[in-house]
């Protein structure tokens, strides 16, 4: 891909969040060592990436739980309205792998009727839980208001280039949700 065809992408990219109103940005890294899973064939089965889409597909499940609640009958009305983007979290994920470690970068939509700092403190509560942390570290859960709209979205896809090359995205369908509405 020529370097002027790569700008062209990240500049959609980052154009095309900036239409989608998500306002928080955080980034999330693991206290549990992702390391890939390997048969004893040595054959990759899930690797860090899938684990991580995991934790968070259940972080923002629970947060979903605690935010909209339950019926009566005490079944969770994220999972009774799954279809319902009124009760979902819209968001976008970005699952970035370096030598080192395997991280997240999130843009998320505050909910109607809730601040962003309730959003932060939902989110960070939950990813505590989902991520096991025994002390709360900035290290692991970095959350903030979004103030360069533009700038946060080219540093999310900053892997876009290297995803491309190997035919990936480096938006997380698995773990986001994003309406079409």
């Amino acid at each position: 891909m020529s370097k002027i065809r790569e700008e062209q992408v990240k500049q959609a990219y980052a154009d095309w969040f900036d239409t989608r109103g998500m306002d928080v940005f955080m980034t999330l890294n693991t206290e549990r060592t992702l390391a890939p899973l390997v048969s004893r064939e040595k054959v990759v089965l899930e690797s860090a990436e899938v684990k991580l889409s995991k934790m968070l597909i259940e972080m923002f499940g629970r947060a979903e739980t605690v935010a909209f609640g339950r019926t009566e009958k005490g079944v969770a009305r994220r999972k009774l309205y799954k279809k319902n983007p009124k009760f979902r979290i819209h968001r976008a994920v970005a699952i970035h792998t370096d030598a080192n470690k395997t991280h997240a970068h999130i843009r998320v939509k505050t909910l109607d009727g809730w601040t962003q700092a309730e959003m932060i403190s939902l989110l960070r509560e939950q990813w505590q839980c989902v991520n096991r942390a025994k002390v709360e570290s900035e290290y692991h859960y970095k959350a903030e208001a979004v103030k360069n709209s533009m700038g946060n979205s080219f540093y999310i896809t900053s892997e876009e280039t290297d995803k491309n090359k190997i035919n990936e995205n480096s938006i997380d369908m698995w773990s986001s949700y994003i309406s079409k509405q």
